[in-house]
């Protein structure tokens, strides 16, 4: 067991790091642990998206972060009759400035 927790360990510190080579080098070794099995198939099948993911600073999280919030305010607003009075609330909700209401269609 603390052969998985120590491999699980060097995953995260290549991570934070942005070691590329380690973290390459930790998941084509072979591993004992057949839970690591499918996870380590996914990685090297996205062995490309997560060397972006290394070489860049670029996240999607804040536009993640905004689709959410507008997902939650739709759901909310089921059955509004105005889509004006939508729009106005989304974009309170999204810390817009509430003086400047949306241009009324």
């Amino acid at each position: 067991m603390t052969e998985a927790y120590n491999t699980y360990q060097q995953i995260l510190r290549a991570i934070q790091t942005k070691d590329y080579s380690l973290f390459l080098e930790l998941i084509n070794q072979q591993t004992g642990f057949k839970e690591f099995i499918p996870v380590f198939k996914t990685f090297k099948k996205y062995r490309e998206e997560i060397k972006n993911t290394f070489e860049t600073s670029y996240s999607n999280g804040p536009l993640e972060c905004m689709n959410n919030h507008i997902k939650v305010v739709k759901r909310n607003a089921y059955g509004m009759r105005s889509f004006y009075n939508f729009k106005l609330r989304l974009s309170i909700c999204l810390k817009e400035s509430a003086f400047t209401a949306p241009k009324k269609i």
